[in-house]
């Protein structure tokens, strides 16, 4: 995962904030995503034109999976299913600081720890690793 957040609220302008700092994570000399198609399903955040027209600045292209539909973007449901699983319902927050914490110990776990079938078996740190070492070669 490159970029993520867990606000109490999101809304359009919180949404696009995410998305462009992950933009500048992987794409750090342009600020731009040329060719990269983001999948959201249709919460309002993702449908105003704020985060729509911001999202064609970076040239992102939008996706927007079917209403009720999970297996449109089945990675990430699955991905989500996973970390509540493994993450979140084996540890009982009191406050919203600590869940935040939990959250983020969660992300740096799942990048760096768990190695994943999908990447041959690498974690995904390692896997971003390698392909940077391969673009060298």
């Amino acid at each position: 995962m490159v970029v993520h957040e867990l606000l109490r609220s999101c809304g359009a302008a919180e949404a696009l904030s995410v998305v462009e700092r992950a933009v500048l994570a992987r794409f750090p000399r342009t600020g731009r995503a040329p060719g990269l198609t983001l999948k959201t399903d249709g919460g309002a955040q993702f449908v105003a034109h704020r985060f729509q027209d911001g999202c064609r600045t970076i040239w992102i292209s939008l996706l927007a999976t079917r209403k009720r539909r999970p297996e449109d973007n089945g990675m990430m449901e699955a991905w989500n299913g996973h970390f509540k699983q493994d993450c979140l319902w084996v540890r009982e927050a009191t406050s919203f600081l600590e869940t935040r914490q939990i959250v983020d110990g969660g992300v740096v776990d799942y990048n760096t720890q768990r190695p994943h079938s999908s990447l041959d078996y690498l974690t995904p740190s390692e896997y971003a690793e390698r392909k940077k070492e391969e673009q060298r070669i």
